[in-house]
């Protein structure tokens, strides 16, 4: 998995910046270019086309980057004892904001047509700062060793070099050791699925 070799705040802001590019060239091309003579006249046939891969690219960004690893994110973030709350409050809310958004959509296009994108836009710099200065690196620590990081304050920015108390002191290669068996283990957890 890729969110295991080069983490879940890499991904997450990879993926929001990917968003991010995507978007603002589809609303761009939407503004400027779709209709060349006017929302009532003839709409531009690659334009359109162009939209339609950007639109592409977009869920692609989405899907291998949003989608599976806020799940992992929320599930690895919380104690045991709220972990089936907060992940089913979690899920609710993305649920409501799906609807909201679904529901929404057709009037607010509507009304500013595809200046939308850059409200989307605006979303996307915002998921993108929320990662980078809230959200820390957890790749291959345990659930006690994440609860020590948010004990400990380290700075989200600065999380992927922290090491847990019960490694420090361990040589690097030792440390190196204990990655691969715990990618050994991700391995034999998958393939015991």
């Amino acid at each position: 998995m890729v969110v295991d070799k080069i983490g879940r705040r890499k991904c997450l802001l990879f993926g929001a910046a990917g968003m991010m590019a995507c978007m603002v060239i589809f609303a761009s091309i939407g503004v400027k270019c779709l209709y060349p003579h006017g929302q009532d006249g003839p709409s531009s046939k690659g334009a359109g086309n162009a939209m339609i891969v950007f639109t592409c690219f977009y869920i692609f960004c989405f899907a291998t980057t949003w989608a599976p690893v806020a799940y992992i994110v929320v599930a690895e973030s919380f104690p045991s004892k709220v972990k089936s709350r907060a992940m089913s409050i979690s899920t609710a809310c993305n649920w409501l904001w799906q609807f909201l958004i679904g529901f929404f959509t057709p009037f607010i296009t509507g009304s500013i047509h595809f200046y939308y994108g850059y409200v989307f836009v605006g979303c996307l710099v915002a998921m993108f700062l929320y990662v980078f200065f809230f959200l820390p690196e957890t790749i291959g620590l345990s659930l006690e060793e994440i609860q020590l990081l948010y004990e400990e304050g380290i700075k989200p920015w600065k999380s992927a070099s922290w090491v847990p108390p019960s490694r420090r002191g361990i040589s690097s290669e030792e440390s190196k050791t204990e990655k691969k068996d715990w990618k050994k283990f991700l391995k034999f957890s998958k393939n015991s699925d």
